[in-house]
């Protein structure tokens, strides 16, 4: 086995959060960003707040898989005034191109829930049908769940639409947790 399949090096980024490039020195895993894109993204001494740009790089580099995390951390390193370079890890990561969910929340027959709209995706149909209370709306084109079936709902986005994007009024993790018991 190599260093790069170690148990002891899968939470070190390996991979250059602007260009992808493999990080060979212990600066750019500790940064998560190599030596080029350093010089030419993080010069010396040109802005205040590069210590906590270091660290917010490397938390996108050990999360390229997550998109609403880099997402997140493009946004914190636009605000510290490194615009080029969050621009530069948000089209890397081709943010555009995920999968947008709509999650808004939704009242159907006196049971408050979530109205969840996903891309049609034959694989998901099975796993739709597995979630307690979930109900097609024709008219809405979109999956009713009761609140209590929330955390079912992520499991199946997580399976069926890595690297979504929530959108809607009701997509905070909070909302996500059950306010009430099943009624079983």
């Amino acid at each position: 086995m190599s260093y790069e399949d170690a148990e002891a090096t899968k939470m070190l980024a390996t991979q250059c959060c602007v260009c992808g490039r493999p990080l060979l020195d212990a600066t750019s895993v500790e940064v998560g960003m190599g030596p080029i894109c350093r010089e030419r993204y993080l010069p010396e001494n040109s802005n205040p707040n590069r210590g906590e740009a270091n660290k917010i790089i490397n938390h996108c580099a050990n999360n390229m898989a997550h998109p609403s995390v880099i997402e997140a951390n493009c946004e914190a390193l636009r605000e510290l005034g490194f615009e080029v370079l969050a621009d530069t890890i948000a089209s890397r990561m081709e943010l555009k191109s995920r999968v947008i969910v709509t999650v808004n929340s939704y009242e159907r027959l006196g049971v408050k829930g979530l109205l969840v709209t996903t891309p049609f995706r034959r694989k998901a149909t099975a796993t739709w049908r597995q979630v307690f209370g979930r109900k097609w709306l024709p008219h809405e084109e979109a999956n009713f769940v009761p609140r209590f079936s929330a955390q079912a709902v992520i499991r199946l986005l997580d399976e069926h639409f890595p690297g979504y994007i929530i959108k809607g009024d009701y997509f905070a993790p909070e909302h996500f947790a059950p306010e009430e018991d099943p009624p079983f």
